[in-house]
């Protein structure tokens, strides 16, 4: 099933749902936080300093 066959989203352009999904990625960029290191742990320096 394409998006295009749901009656909701059916005006939306291709350009519309690129757009979406880069604003998707940049919000779960946002969540997931910087990539976990070895050196600093799960939460990398400034989340250490945080909890510190």
């Amino acid at each position: 099933m394409a998006i295009s066959d749901i009656e909701e989203f059916a005006h939306l352009t291709e350009a519309d749902v690129e757009a979406i999904g880069a604003e998707l990625g940049a919000a779960r960029r946002d969540v997931e936080g910087p990539p976990r290191t070895a050196a600093f742990g799960a939460w990398g320096p400034e989340g250490r300093r945080r909890v510190l």
